[in-house]
């Protein structure tokens, strides 16, 4: 990683997720950052640990994304239905 720090966007386009992945990774603090002033850095080792914590980031990993199709529509009931009483 030829970088000295990554912002935020810059790693998140690295590793082909959005800026808020990066950042909830961050807040619950699976990833690393440092904080200048105001600004988030994240220094290339802390990318790499986590990626060796973790694995890769950014590709769906088997079992945890279900597809969901959806279910064909059932016919609308009618308002009114004599029953036999009638």
């Amino acid at each position: 990683m030829d970088e000295a720090f990554y912002t935020i966007d810059s790693l998140a386009e690295r590793w082909s997720v959005s800026r808020k992945t990066v950042e909830r990774l961050i807040a619950k603090g699976d990833l690393k950052a440092v904080k200048m002033g105001r600004i988030v850095r994240i220094p290339p080792e802390y990318a790499e640990e986590y990626i060796r914590e973790h694995g890769i980031i950014g590709q769906p990993s088997t079992g945890h994304r279900q597809i969901y199709q959806s279910k064909p529509r059932r016919a609308a009931a009618p308002a009114y239905v004599k029953g036999p009483w009638v």
